[in-house]
């Protein structure tokens, strides 16, 4: 997603952009969802793989689905594939079913392989940062930067 953003602040100022940046973008969120979606027989991201792309640690975190899901719609804003929405639309299913605690607020920070709520990384509740991050950026431009596309938006009117 930060490749994105970068090449979009690139464009913004009349820079010349490198092909790379989309296509690693792109390659990038390709191989970590085909090695670390549903790699053990449940849905969700493991939060990490090895050298060799297998599963160490196979718990789900919060943060991770999150960022997850404005890549995907980061990479739908900038390409209009719909392979990257059909992505963004799983990686929310998935938080709704799973991360989000109806019953004592806030998100769930970390599942166990099994996608049950678990304390094994660290107990408590997250910060929201994250899941604040995945709600706003489907809704702003890649460029200019968030805080100046919030800062624009929410300027007062002027007489």
């Amino acid at each position: 997603r930060l490749l994105l953003h970068l090449e979009a602040a690139r464009v913004r100022i009349g820079m010349l952009t490198p092909g790379w940046l989309v296509q690693d973008a792109q390659k990038l969120f390709e191989q970590n969802c085909r090695h670390g979606w549903d790699v053990d027989g449940a849905p969700g991201i493991v939060y990490t793989l090895d050298w060799d792309n297998r599963a160490v640690v196979r718990h789900r975190l919060h943060w991770v689905h999150a960022e997850a899901a404005a890549a995907a719609s980061a990479l739908l804003k900038r390409t209009d594939e719909a392979q990257y929405e059909t992505w963004y639309r799983c990686f929310w299913e998935f938080c709704e079913k799973h991360f989000i605690d109806r019953c004592n607020g806030s998100w769930h920070h970390e599942l166990d392989p099994q996608n049950r709520p678990s304390a094994d990384i660290w107990p408590g509740k997250p910060d929201l940062y994250h899941a604040w991050q995945a709600v706003l950026i489907p809704r702003l431009p890649l460029a200019p930067s968030m805080a100046s596309a919030l800062a624009q938006f929410s300027a007062p009117a002027t007489v």
